[in-house]
């Protein structure tokens, strides 16, 4: 029996959500985007580690906000910020916020929403890598786009 290429199929899944959160989907690919979101997350719970589970469940989390399940959405956005932290960068702490205030904001939880953004800002503040940094600044900008939208 073969072993299971488990970073492989993780890394692949992973990459594969981007794709298709960066394009319009029909109901079938939001589908495919959820189960790729999965399958990712269980392969990466296989042979990561803290920082590849809380990204894990940070895609994860994404993706039900894309697709309308908030619950799901923060579920998995808490469970993110559940993973030990030590040795995490600031853009990563700061992303893992940026995933709270998406999933607050598909559940309609402003506040909630408000207050991720905040401490997204702040540990972005801590980050030395502008590029990175920057990165993240943009997907917490999209938020506040949509939340304006939204008004």
């Amino acid at each position: 029996m073969s072993e299971i290429p488990h970073k492989s199929i993780a890394a692949q899944t992973y990459n594969a959500c981007w794709d298709l959160l960066e394009q319009s989907r029909t109901s079938a690919e939001d589908l495919t985007l959820i189960q790729l979101a999965y399958t990712s997350r269980y392969h990466w719970l296989q042979v990561g580690g803290p920082q590849e589970w809380a990204i894990s469940d940070w895609m994860v989390s994404r993706v039900c906000a894309a697709i309308g399940h908030a619950g799901l959405a923060i579920a998995h956005a808490d469970a993110a910020h559940g993973h030990d932290q030590q040795g995490f960068p600031a853009w990563l702490i700061a992303s893992l916020h940026e995933g709270t205030a998406r999933a607050c904001f598909a559940a309609g939880d402003t506040q909630r929403c408000d207050a991720a953004i905040a401490a997204a800002r702040d540990w972005l503040a801590k980050e030395t890598d502008a590029a990175d940094a920057a990165y993240i600044q943009q997907q917490l900008d999209d938020i506040v786009i949509l939340r304006s939208a939204r008004m």
